[in-house]
């Protein structure tokens, strides 16, 4: 790398750590007060919730229908001001299903888009499993 090259890479590096940073106040200040919402909302529905040990730049959270029924949701810090969040559902006999993934720059990821990827989440694993277990909704029973 050339002088310019260098003194560019580092800083974007400090860019970089900076976001870092922001991702880490994020996370426990927005974060963890929407899933703890969650957490009790999910307890009073039967679910089993908990977060996975906190590692830099990524969160991870677990709501668990039965042993191996659940959905794993992940927040990741990626580039500069970049929010990154995906999620995978376990179900009996089929393993993991992959969800959805999206990004979003830190300026978007407020209270609303954090609810929604939850809401997402939680939806899409009871979906699957219904599907597997063949239950429907009392709604769409009634309609038939």
């Amino acid at each position: 790398m050339d002088k310019w090259q260098q003194e560019f890479s580092s800083r974007v590096s400090v860019l970089r750590d900076h976001w870092a940073q922001q991702f880490e106040h994020w996370a426990s200040d927005q974060l963890a007060m929407v899933f703890k919402d969650y957490s009790d909302f999910a307890a009073r529905c039967e679910l089993h919730a908990n977060s996975a040990k906190d590692q830099k730049g990524v969160r991870s959270f677990k709501f668990a229908l039965t042993e191996d029924a659940y959905v794993l949701i992940s927040f990741r810090s990626t580039g500069v001001e970049s929010i990154e969040f995906d999620y995978e559902c376990w179900l009996p006999s089929q393993g993991r299903v992959a969800g959805v993934k999206s990004n979003v720059t830190a300026h978007h990821a407020e209270r609303h888009w954090i609810d929604s990827c939850f809401r997402l989440a939680l939806d899409d694993l009871v979906n699957k499993f219904s599907n597997l277990a063949g239950v429907h909704h009392a709604e769409e029973m009634a309609v038939a």
